[in-house]
């Protein structure tokens, strides 16, 4: 045990010297970000809009771009890769259609070649192979993970995720260094900045009443162990939609076979209306109410946040955080489901199983100085999944000054809306009504002052309490002052501050408690009067082969009545390289002083996880240190996708304490048409036998044809869109006789596989909720190359529940080419450089060219219509040509190709200038 002991802590000193937390989770094909090939062919990725980070260039105090598009992913940044080293002078070039990146850097010996398909890049000569997962192929460019850029290019990339910055350091003199020197830099600030698409927004009006989307869970499960066996099926139902003009969610669960047979076992409904745009209810300026069941806010030093029926108001950004370092989130979860937690790529938690009431929850989720973006990944029974993004900004929440903000909650705590619980079990319970009230005014750009209120009952009595508060950014810090009294004389004060120095984000609090009784601090003989906080989070930088690791350290501590002491740390570490990813958590708990013994417990965990095309493995291990070293608990999970629609997992777990039991899983997960199956079997050494079968699918109206839309995953829970794409015959841009509906259309914004059928309708799902998404056509998935988007997108915000109806009409176009000859002396020569322009029946000009060296000229892609073809007025009239005529051409819905348009051009006489 000895040898082993030595080794185990070996691996603790090299995984969580700095801090150490869970991997990111493999996710299946369908959600998969990296670059597949189908079929010999290259499939770029196609990621939704709230994957987006626009980002900053520094190379040192200079800008170099200010709108560089980029991805988190695994915990690190992919970038442009032609984008950025044009940015650097580079003369680098990137072929989406091939995967292949060419060029040279510095130097014109110095070569650069990547190719994706082989997963190989050459560097000046030298040939190496590269980890898929650090390399993805998208329509525009080809992005690269920053650790890989500075492995291939001589500069170090540093991604700031807090500021949204990418600071660049050269380790050789750099193109742009020089224009630097020469001060040429200013005419390329700026530059390659990108633009995200503006759409016309879509307005989405509430209903009295509309069909609403309902996503079905069911499970039926065998058990047999060595004193009986069961049958059940259990079920729980998500309703979402339009009622009473508001946003409306209904939650069911029961079951269906066993002791509880067509038992109705949870019941919730809340009615509300979110706008991020803060304009609900005129004057009040709300940005979400609530009604039914709803959770009350929470306060620091006074009160978490409550479930119940009741209703809640604010006008705070959707986007503020729950408490001023933390939030809370909560929601949904269907049997058979898993969600994962991510902060800025990192994965911080995972429920494997929804409570009794059938909810998620993750409470006071840790917050960084600047960006956070929040990420729950939802995994269901037969390989579905969907994401939830949220972004809460921390260090530039403050109120503008002269503007304020407020929310009010009123909760009858652990009542239902609608009750399920036979009234007799309650007895005489009194009801717990709870009350919470915030308000917080801007005085100045850096300072806002702020006051709550609450009142419930603790331990059968009810308190009441007062707090008020400033909130300040004094040197690029975030502070924040509360003080707190209860209505029995207790008092407590907290100051907080957080800040993002080297790198490093940075929190500190502290607490004096004199006699406050709260639902923070509980009344006791030994009650805590005094609690210190810290967190460092940061990354430490990638090291040659070694990429950027990042990292959390916590401590906190706390001082008792009787001189008792609570000491926790906590640390975490990840790590991802060549497609593995590893990480370790490890938590030390110490108690000392007030009388008692000292107790010390120290334990932690160990993840891994890989993937290699469609195998995936994961590994967790569990463990104890301190009192005793101990191994806890082993399992490794293999998951193999035969098609995108079929896949197996295998699943081997070891207990190592107690009873020391081994099981071994196996099952098969597929989508029929309509419905996603699963069929899972489990055994262990004990004799233990269980088998289930899962069926998921989601009911929703196609809001044209009244038609019944049946889907295999769950869409429920945000915003769809029913999208037809026509062929629009007539120019009207309605769908009607004689156009027609094209089929095999794929979006950008929808997740990938999705496409139009054999009606030109794509029914679009997990589009999120109440954040504005664009959405347009894949013009590369369009039959004919001719054919070009009459409106090029839409821009809607989704709400759950609601369907959508989006046109998208598609226009055949023609061509139109001549060339232009200047006549001198009675010769005519074709000349360049000639402005021609094509105007519309309205006199607009729609199109403009130049003729080229041979005289040629071209306008592509034009749609049906009546058009003048003519010599750029301007131009006619600064080389003072004799006016040419013009020429008038119809591009019919067929598409015609008009060729022989010529222009003949004349200088007038010398008399006539």
């Amino acid at each position: 045990m000895g040898v082993t002991r030595l080794v185990f802590a070996a691996l603790l000193i090299a995984l969580a010297g700095a801090g150490a937390g869970p991997a990111a989770a493999v996710l299946p094909e369908e959600e998969e970000v990296e670059s597949a090939i189908e079929g010999g062919r290259l499939i770029p990725v196609e990621r939704p809009p709230e994957d987006e980070l626009i980002l900053v260039v520094h190379l040192g105090r200079y800008v170099l771009s200010d709108g560089l598009l980029g991805y988190l992913h695994r915990g690190g940044v992919l970038l442009p890769l032609e984008e950025l080293t044009r940015t650097l002078d580079f003369p680098i070039f990137t072929d989406p259609a091939t995967g292949q990146a060419e060029g040279w850097f510095l130097s014109e010996n110095r070569r650069f070649f990547l190719d994706i398909a082989r997963g190989e890049v050459t560097v000046e000569g030298r040939k190496t192979r590269f980890p898929g997962a650090l390399v993805e192929l998208h329509s525009d460019d080809i992005y690269v993970d920053t650790t890989l850029f500075s492995q291939w290019f001589p500069v170090d990339l540093e991604f700031d995720l807090s500021r949204l910055v990418v600071r660049v350091t050269s380790r050789e003199p750099l193109p742009i260094e020089q224009l630097i020197e020469r001060e040429k830099l200013r005419a390329r600030l700026g530059r390659g900045a990108r633009e995200r698409p503006q759409y016309p927004r879509v307005d989405t009006p509430y209903r009295l009443w509309d069909w609403p989307i309902v996503d079905t869970n069911i499970v039926f499960q065998f058990r047999k162990d060595e004193f009986a066996s069961t049958r059940d099926a259990r079920y729980n139902t998500i309703i979402n939609g339009d009622l009473l003009f508001m946003d409306s969610s209904l939650f069911l669960a029961g079951a269906l076979v066993g002791e509880n047979q067509n038992k109705l076992s949870s019941a919730r409904l809340t009615l509300g209306r979110k706008d991020p745009d803060g304009e609900l209810f005129g004057p009040l300026g709300l940005t979400a109410f609530s009604l039914g069941d709803v959770f009350s806010p929470q306060l620091p030093l006074v009160t978490g946040s409550r479930g119940g029926r009741g209703v809640t108001l604010s006008s705070f950004p959707l986007t503020r955080a729950s408490e001023f370092d933390r939030t809370t989130l909560r929601g949904d979860l269907p049997l058979g489901w898993e969600v994962e937690l991510y902060r800025n790529e990192v994965l911080l938690d995972f429920q494997s199983e929804p409570d009794e009431t059938g909810r998620y929850e993750f409470v006071d989720v840790p917050l960084l100085f600047g960006n956070n973006i929040i990420r729950l990944t939802f995994y269901g029974p037969q390989g579905q999944t969907r994401e939830e993004v949220q972004t809460f900004l921390v260090g530039a929440g403050l109120v503008p000054p002269g503007e304020q903000s407020f929310r009010i909650g009123f909760v009858q705590e652990d009542e239902d809306l609608i009750p399920i619980e036979d009234e007799s079990f309650r007895g005489e319970a009194e009801t717990r009504n709870r009350f919470v009230a915030e308000y917080e005014r801007g005085l100045t750009r850096r300072f806002s002052v702020g006051a709550s209120f609450a009142s419930f009952p603790i331990d059968e009595k009810r308190r009441s309490f007062v707090s008020l508060g400033g909130r300040a950014t004094l040197f690029g810090a975030f502070t924040r002052l509360d003080v707190s009294r209860d209505s029995e004389g207790g008092t407590a004060v907290q100051l907080n501050g957080q800040s993002n120095i080297l790198g490093l984000n940075i929190l500190s609090e502290h607490a004096e408690i004199f006699g406050l009784v709260s639902d923070r601090f509980a009344e006791s003989d030994d009650s805590v009067v005094r609690r210190s906080r810290t967190r460092i989070d940061g990354a430490i930088p990638a090291l040659w082969l070694v990429p950027r690791m990042p990292f959390s350290l916590s401590t906190r501590v706390e001082q008792r009545k009787l001189g008792r002491k609570d000491i926790d740390i906590a640390n975490r570490l990840s790590l991802f390289m060549a497609g593995v990813a590893l990480s370790n958590t490890l938590n030390l708990a110490h108690s000392r002083g007030g009388g008692a013994p000292s107790t010390t417990a120290a334990n932690g965990s160990f993840l891994a996880n890989s993937r290699w095309d469609n195998l995936s493995l994961r590994g967790n291990l569990s463990y104890a240190v301190h009192p005793l070293f101990e191994l806890n608990n082993v399992s490794a999970t293999a998951d193999y996708r035969f098609t995108r629609d079929l896949s197996a997992r295998f699943t081997v777990n070891r207990a190592l304490v107690g009873e020391q039991v081994t099981s071994l899983s196996a099952g098969l997960n597929t989508i029929l048409r309509n419905v996603a199956i699963g069929v899972n079997t489990t055994i262990d050494d004990t004799g233990n036998l269980a088998a289930s079968l899962n069926l998921s699918f989601s009911l929703g109206r196609e809001p044209r044809t009244s038609g019944l839309i049946v889907a295999p995953r769950g869409a429920a829970s945000g915003g769809a869109v029913a999208a037809r794409v026509f062929l629009d015959r007539n120019q009207n841009r309605r769908f009607d006789e004689g156009d027609e509906p094209l089929q095999g259309v794929r979006f950008k914004g929808a997740r990938r596989g999705v496409e139009t059928d054999e009606n030109g309708v794509a029914f679009i799902s997990g589009l999120g909720s109440y954040a504005p998404r664009p959405l347009s056509i894949d013009t590369g998935s369009l039959e004919d190359p001719f054919w070009v988007p009459t409106v090029e997108g839409y821009e809607i915000v989704p709400r759950p529940g609601k369907i959508v109806e989006l046109e998208f009409p598609v226009s055949p176009t023609g061509e139109v080419d001549g060339t232009v000859f200047l006549r001198r002396a009675g010769k005519e020569s074709e000349v360049s450089n000639v402005r021609l322009q094509l105007v519309d029946s309205k006199g607009e000009v729609v199109m403009e060219e130049r003729s080229a060296f041979d005289g040629f000229y071209l306008f592509l892609l034009v749609p049906p219509g009546t058009y003048t073809v003519r010599i750029s007025p301007e131009q006619v009239e600064r080389l003072r040509l004799v006016e040419p005529p013009e020429h008038e051409i119809v591009i019919t819905s067929e598409g015609d190709i008009i060729a022989g348009v010529d222009f003949v051009l004349e200088r007038k006489p010398k008399s006539d200038q």
